[in-house]
């Protein structure tokens, strides 16, 4: 019980700030559709192991909101396909700073982590540079964990690098 009402208070707590910032941030123009790759370190405080991923980022919607979906493997054989949102924020020429948050399915696999069920949300911040042509570099970090619907809850944080590309055809 204690564990969740810690869970509410982090919840209401990031609500607050992102409420109190986001109406200062410049609002980014719509932007095509991307596609992304990503190479980096999965459970960074444990298992310590690589990772790799890829996610499609659908054109942005209303108030600069970015629909997407994944999926990445970690080198222990543990595999996670996601679905959320993203939003970019433009904090100087060409540099955004982008939360996000997903819904996933995880399975460990034969010798990957147990973060305690199948169901488990994906909470990432990454800081990218968009350049000329559209593409875009960024480093990210997430965290992967089921905020306590199951009894054990592990999570895991990972470290990304990603390379965002434009789709052909998909810009506004």
């Amino acid at each position: 019980m204690g564990r969740r009402r810690g869970m509410r208070g982090w919840l209401v707590a990031v609500a607050t700030v992102f409420g109190s910032v986001l109406p200062t941030v410049p609002v980014l123009a719509e932007e095509g559709a991307e596609l992304a790759v990503s190479v980096g370190a999965y459970d960074i405080a444990k298992t310590k192991t690589s990772e790799a991923g890829i996610e499609y980022r659908f054109r942005s919607r209303a108030a600069g909101l970015v629909p997407a979906i994944g999926g990445a493997a970690s080198g222990d054989g543990a595999f996670w396909a996601y679905a959320g949102l993203r939003r970019p924020f433009r904090i100087a020429s060409g540099w955004r700073l982008t939360p996000g948050f997903a819904v996933s399915l995880y399975e460990a696999g034969s010798t990957g982590k147990d973060l305690g069920g199948p169901v488990e949300f994906r909470t990432s911040l990454e800081l990218s540079r968009r350049f000329s042509r559209g593409s875009s570099l960024g480093l990210a970090v997430y965290h992967l964990s089921h905020a306590s619907i199951y009894e054990d809850n592990p999570g895991s944080n990972s470290v990304i690098v990603s390379w965002a590309f434009p789709v052909s055809g998909s810009r506004p």
